[in-house]
């Protein structure tokens, strides 16, 4: 491991990796590329199948800065937790093994939380995007939900915006190490939204989160089929309700079963489109009716008959017509 600068603090970038070999080089050439110098990088390898072991041994040769760690399978808030016990760093910096940053975010946004100490957690813009051409991106869009608000501040505040949606996406912010000496790390028993969770408690243990769009910042999300979030709509179901029910005991005085139950029907109902969209219409429907039984919404009814057969255009045409409520917000957001 590398010694810190005090002039230039270290920063720890964790990456963990479930056979991804395919993508795991680009994500490493975005760390290589970085104008920030003083980095370490810890690859967990999560049980891989593939030749994942190989090719970062390759970048380990270029590059004395990574390091590779294997470990039998135990899902992706495990491997990230297991990074956690190898950083050295001041800052930790959060990588998905298919995703990508920018080449000015370690240096940006490290010279800005030196800057300002009061801050913990720092983050910026996120883009979704399929492939790499001429060693820029693809971007499809700016990521729905995620950075909603550009919400900054701490306590309640941030965590009311989170329990709204994710504002941030893992490699979006950069954040002191020190962060984890009064949260705990990533609860390896939700196989999805574990990010969510671990914001959600950064959020009630009084750590400041600040929006800062700084120039040469971006964190990129790869879009495709096989992504750890678009995995199992069920796990990610079971997995949202069991943040929310943590969450409503860190903030006793909200009325939890209302919140949660309206929460649940909206996720459920947005669930419910994507399947039918899709033309998966068993699964599509068992998420609307039990979205109707939790609270009944015509608007999401008339929607989920006209899913699987009309168009992006048309289905913002119906949803406009049918007003601005909230579950028909998020489904043109969604699949838009």
């Amino acid at each position: 491991m590398l010694k810190v600068d005090i002039q230039n603090p270290l920063v720890s970038v964790i990456i963990p990796s479930y056979n991804y070999s395919r993508y795991i080089a680009e994500a490493l050439e975005s760390i290589i590329a970085q104008t920030y110098s003083n980095w370490e990088c810890i690859v967990i390898d999560d049980g891989s199948t593939d030749n994942t072991k190989e090719v970062v041994s390759e970048y380990i040769k270029r590059d004395a800065r990574i390091n590779y760690v294997h470990q039998e399978n135990r899902g992706l808030s495990a491997a990230r937790n297991t990074g956690i016990t190898y950083v050295t760093g001041k800052y930790i910096q959060l990588l998905d093994a298919d995703d990508l940053i920018e080449n000015k975010k370690l240096e940006r946004q490290t010279e800005y939380l030196e800057e300002h100490p009061e801050v913990d957690i720092l983050y910026g813009d996120v883009f979704f995007f399929t492939a790499i051409n001429n060693n820029r991106p693809e971007i499809i869009k700016e990521v729905v939900g995620a950075q909603s608000g550009h919400i900054s501040g701490k306590g309640k505040h941030v965590l009311h915006a989170l329990l709204q949606t994710n504002i941030m996406v893992c490699n979006s912010p950069l954040f002191r190490q020190s962060v984890l000496k009064d949260v705990t790390p990533f609860d390896e028993n939700l196989k999805s939204k574990e990010d969510l969770d671990f914001w959600m408690r950064c959020a009630a243990a009084n750590k400041h989160f600040q929006f800062m769009p700084i120039s040469g910042t971006l964190a990129f999300v790869r879009s495709h089929r096989d992504s750890m979030h678009r995995s199992n709509y069920l796990v990610t179901l079971g997995a949202i309700e069991t943040v929310y029910n943590k969450a409503m005991n860190l903030i006793p005085e909200m009325n939890h079963r209302n919140f949660l139950i309206t929460e649940m029907a909206i996720y459920e109902g947005l669930q419910g489109l994507a399947c039918l969209h899709e033309k998966n219409i068993i699964i599509g429907w068992s998420f609307i009716l039990r979205s109707s039984l939790k609270r009944l919404n015509f608007k999401l009814l008339v929607l989920a008959v006209f899913a699987p057969f009309i168009s992006m255009q048309q289905r913002t045409y119906i949803s406009t017509k049918l007003g601005n409520s909230i579950i028909v917000r998020f489904f043109k957001k969604s699949l838009a």
